[in-house]
C-alpha cells in the first residue's frame, strides 16, 4: 500500500513531466515554424526585392564629381533585417567611404534595414580620377546568410582632363590664323529641316500655307545652315620607334592629345562649324580606327567624346594609311589639325599632298608644345596661314604663310 505522501508526490511529478514535454514540443514546433519561416522569408523576400544602381551623371570629365545612387526595393510584406549589397568598382573611380581599395579595384558595402512595402534610395560620392569608360555589371547581395548575384548594370563615361587656359589660347590661336574662308553662317534656302512656328522677323516665303491652314496658327519652313568652316582632326596614337621615351609619359602625351582634340571639337560646336573625326586608335569593340562623317552641332560631338573616354593607348592602323585614305576619298577644302607625338619625313609627305588637294593643314607635336611659339610680329593682317612648317626635331619654326594658296 502507497503512503499518502508519497503518492502525492508521484502525482507531482507526472504533473511536471508532462509539462517539460508539452514545453518541450512546444520548442520543437516553434523551432521547426521559425525553420520554415526563414526558409519561405528568405525565398519569398530574395523573389520580390529589386536593387537598381545608376550614376546621376553618366557623362562627367576627368576630375570632376558625381553620384553613385542605389535604389533598394522590399515588394513583400515580410521586413528584411541585415541586407548587404557588395560592389567592385575600379579605383580610378574614388568611392566615398569604400571598404577596401588595392589600387586596383575598390570593395563598397552597403547595409539595408528596409520594411515591408518599401524604397530606399541612397546617394554616395564620387570622384573621377582618370578618363575612361567604367561599367557595373552585377551586385552581390547578402541576406539571413544567402549570397545571390543580381544585375545591375550602371555606366560611366570619364571624358578627357579639361585643357589648361594657355594651351587653350593656342588652340584658339592656331585655329584663327588656319581659317581657309570666313564666310559667316548662312541658312540655305534649298533645304528643308521640319516644320516650325513663326517668329517675328521671319520672311514671309519661308511661311507653309498648307500647315498654317490646318493647325490654325502661322507655320513656317525650316532651313538648314550652311558652315564657313571645315575641319578635320586627326589623333595619332601610333609611336615613333626612333624616340626613346617610357610608356608611361607616352600616356600622358597621348592624353594631352585626347584634351586638344575634346577642346578643338567643342570649340566647332560652339561656332557652328562642320567637322570630321579621325583616330587611330584601336576600340574595344575590335575596330581598328575611329572615323566620322561630315558632322556639325551636337548630333555626334557626345558620340566622339564617348569613342574618346573608351579608347586604350593602343593603335591599330597607321597615321600613313588613315591620311593616304582621304587622300583617295579627295578630301579638300579642309582645315585640318594634326595632332601627333613625333613629325617625320612620311607625315611630312602627306601633309604636303594634302595642302596640294587643297587643304590646310597644321600639325601639331606634343612632344615639342612647350616651345610652340609664334613669331607674331612676321605676320601681316593680309596673311592667312595655310599651313605649318616643323623642323628637323618637330619644333613648331612659323615661318611658312600661305596668301591665296601660294607660299
Amino acid at each position: 500500500m502507497i503512503e499518502p505522501g508519497l503518492e502525492k508526490y508521484q502525482d507531482r511529478m507526472v504533473i511536471m513531466a508532462f509539462i517539460f514535454l508539452t514545453i518541450a514540443l512546444a520548442l520543437v514546433v516553434l523551432v521547426a515554424l521559425a525553420t520554415l519561416f526563414v526558409k519561405f522569408s528568405r525565398a519569398l523576400c530574395l523573389r520580390k526585392l529589386e536593387y537598381r544602381r545608376y550614376f546621376q551623371r553618366n557623362r562627367v570629365i576627368e576630375g570632376e564629381e558625381t553620384e553613385l545612387v542605389e535604389e533598394f526595393t522590399n515588394h513583400s510584406f515580410l521586413p528584411m533585417f541585415v541586407v548587404d549589397v557588395e560592389t567592385h568598382i575600379s579605383s580610378c573611380i574614388k568611392m566615398k567611404g569604400c571598404q577596401s581599395d588595392d589600387e586596383i579595384t575598390q570593395k563598397f558595402l552597403s547595409r539595408f534595414f528596409i520594411m515591408p512595402y518599401t524604397r530606399i534610395r541612397r546617394v554616395h560620392k564620387a570622384v573621377c580620377k582618370k578618363r575612361g569608360y567604367y561599367r557595373l555589371e552585377s551586385a552581390k547581395i547578402t541576406f539571413a546568410k544567402v549570397e545571390v548575384y543580381l544585375d545591375s548594370q550602371a555606366e560611366l563615361y570619364v571624358y578627357p582632363v579639361e585643357l589648361p587656359f594657355p594651351e587653350q589660347s593656342r588652340i584658339r590661336e592656331q585655329l584663327q590664323y588656319s581659317a581657309v574662308s570666313r564666310r559667316p553662317l548662312m541658312e540655305d534656302p534649298f533645304s528643308f529641316a521640319g516644320i516650325r512656328k513663326y517668329v517675328q522677323g521671319d520672311p514671309m516665303h519661308f511661311i507653309n500655307y498648307k500647315q498654317s491652314a490646318r493647325r490654325g496658327e502661322w507655320m513656317v519652313n525650316a532651313r538648314e545652315y550652311m558652315l564657313g568652316r571645315r575641319l578635320l582632326i586627326y589623333l595619332n596614337f601610333q609611336p615613333n620607334e626612333k624616340l626613346h621615351i617610357s610608356q608611361e609619359q607616352f600616356g600622358k602625351y597621348l592624353e594631352k592629345e585626347l584634351s586638344a582634340a575634346a577642346y578643338l571639337l567643342w570649340e566647332c560646336v560652339r561656332n557652328g562649324y562642320s567637322y570630321l573625326f579621325r583616330m587611330n586608335s584601336k576600340m574595344p569593340s575590335g575596330e581598328s580606327c575611329v572615323r566620322t562623317p561630315m558632322l556639325s552641332g551636337e548630333m555626334k560631338y557626345e558620340e566622339i567624346l564617348d569613342e574618346m573616354a573608351q579608347t586604350g593607348y593602343r593603335y591599330g592602323v597607321s597615321m600613313a594609311s588613315m591620311i593616304d585614305r582621304d587622300l583617295r576619298d579627295g578630301v579638300s577644302g579642309m582645315e585640318m589639325f594634326l595632332f601627333t607625338t613625333y613629325v617625320d619625313e612620311s607625315l611630312m609627305e602627306r601633309a604636303v599632298a594634302l595642302e596640294q588637294a587643297g587643304n590646310a593643314v597644321n600639325l601639331i607635336n606634343l612632344l615639342e608644345w612647350q616651345e610652340w611659339e609664334y613669331e607674331k610680329e612676321e605676320k601681316t593682317d593680309d596673311e592667312i596661314f595655310f599651313g605649318s612648317s616643323f623642323s628637323d626635331s618637330g619644333r613648331y619654326s612659323g615661318k611658312t604663310v600661305y596668301r591665296n594658296g601660294e607660299k
